[in-house]
């Protein structure tokens, strides 16, 4: 009979599965403190059993998530975990075509979590966090919140570093986007441009300045000059509008009544280009 598990490529700090049969906490049998499991399945089991297979290891621990859609019975079964003590808290962030492609799956993610633990942006991104004082455990996987009999893979890591990463992403999207499940493209499509013009959190280089609306235009302007002049960096108007995601008459009208969010994006998209202020 050939064996249910397959461990492969092993080492002194990485765990290699191949889980055919088993549950996930068989599957993680090897795994443990400082360690890293690389893995794949044949479905048996989702993200939501490998989260509860790593509570094993880690106890009671507050749980941080990122999920392209969710089934109401995974959703169910983190809201248990939650309830029974296992999870210490919970936050979502969701794609922002759940609530188009399953509303009542939205609806009950909503009802059992309570909109400020939820976050709608652009993701096709799995990632689970789960974190205590002892333990800091980065799941990244092909799995959605809900089960799905195909191939699918998973990279276990408790590493403070690695998992720091991730929670610089979902600190940013819970400072930027606002609580609950969000639908309107034009919010999520604004929040996304923000994000993506905005500083690497782990890049040591100086910020960008601060502008005031009232000093945009002139600072657009002085910044192209000096990019002229360099031949280095965004040098015209269609350039700096291209690289905001914007159309040229979008900036245009932008610089006549910019608001803060508008300045931030705009001097955070020349400073990358321009390499300074």
């Amino acid at each position: 009979m050939r064996n249910k598990f397959a461990a492969v490529g092993v080492s002194s700090d990485v765990v290699g599965v191949f889980a055919r049969h088993e549950s996930a906490s068989e599957a993680l049998a090897g795994w443990g403190k400082g360690l890293r499991c690389v893995g794949m399945t044949m479905g048996q089991f989702s993200m939501i059993d490998l989260i509860r297979a790593v509570l094993d290891f880690t106890g009671p621990a507050a749980l941080r998530l990122s999920t392209w859609t969710a089934g109401i019975r995974d959703a169910n079964n983190a809201a248990f975990l939650l309830d029974d003590g296992l999870l210490t808290g919970v936050q979502l962030l969701v794609d922002r075509s759940f609530p188009v492609r399953q509303p009542a799956y939205c609806g009950a993610v909503q009802r059992l979590f309570g909109d400020d633990a939820i976050r709608c942006t652009n993701t096709h991104a799995k990632i689970a966090l789960v974190t205590n004082d002892q333990w800091d455990v980065a799941i990244r996987s092909s799995m959605n919140l809900n089960r799905n009999p195909r191939f699918e893979n998973f990279d276990i890591d408790d590493s403070k570093a690695v998992a720091a990463v991730f929670h610089a992403h979902f600190d940013e999207m819970q400072e930027q986007q606002r609580p609950g499940i969000v639908s309107s493209r034009s919010e999520i499509d604004a929040v996304f441009r923000k994000v993506r013009a905005g500083q690497n959190p782990f890049d040591d280089s100086e910020a960008p300045p601060v502008v005031k609306p009232a000093e945009l235009r002139a600072w657009v302007l002085a910044s192209m000059a000096q990019a002229r002049k360099t031949r280095q960096g965004l040098r015209t108007l269609p350039a700096i509008a291209k690289r905001c995601g914007w159309l040229p008459g979008d900036l245009v009208r932008t610089l006549d009544n910019p608001t803060e969010e508008d300045c931030a994006t705009v001097v955070a998209v020349v400073c990358k280009a321009n390499g300074g202020k």
